[in-house]
């Protein structure tokens, strides 16, 4: 009677124990340099939240989708900073028509809040989104729809 092992061929014992000692290796000899990763630098938070009227107490009737007929005359974007954002530089909202640009603005600011607004005569059906941006860096994007 034979052991089941010696019918197995010399190449394949030998890759068995070269895996075994790899195993070996990385479970009690390898260690590894802690190379700490460095945070990035945090971004404040920004949301923006679209509305028809802008009143002192922030945004009234927000929305994603606006049907025409019920736009009084102008889409606001309305973005909330958090308390950590640096105001001393100017934040723009860009208005986008599918993947066209309608306009670019820089934002009115109250406190921690951003406001923009687009009128109704350049509103046209379909999607629409509002980019947040200071100083070419992308804070936020809200995406709407004008129906």
């Amino acid at each position: 009677m034979s052991l089941p092992l010696s019918r197995l061929r010399p190449g394949a014992v030998f890759v068995a124990l070269l895996f075994f000692f790899f195993i070996a290796y990385r479970l009690l000899l390898f260690s590894t340099r802690a190379d700490p990763i460095p945070p990035e630098a945090a971004i404040p938070g920004v949301s923006t939240e679209m509305c028809l009227l802008v009143s002192e107490s922030g945004p009234v009737n927000l929305d994603t989708i606006f049907h025409i007929g019920s736009i009084k005359s102008r889409i606001y974007a309305y973005s909330f900073l958090d308390s950590g954002f640096n105001i001393l530089d100017a934040v723009w909202h860009t208005w986008y028509s599918g993947s066209e640009l309608v306009k670019s603005v820089p934002c009115s600011f109250d406190n921690l809040s951003c406001v923009s607004s687009v009128s109704i005569d350049s509103l046209s059906p379909g999607d629409w989104s509002v980019d947040t941006k200071q100083n070419d860096i992308l804070l936020h994007v809200k995406q709407f729809r004008v129906e």
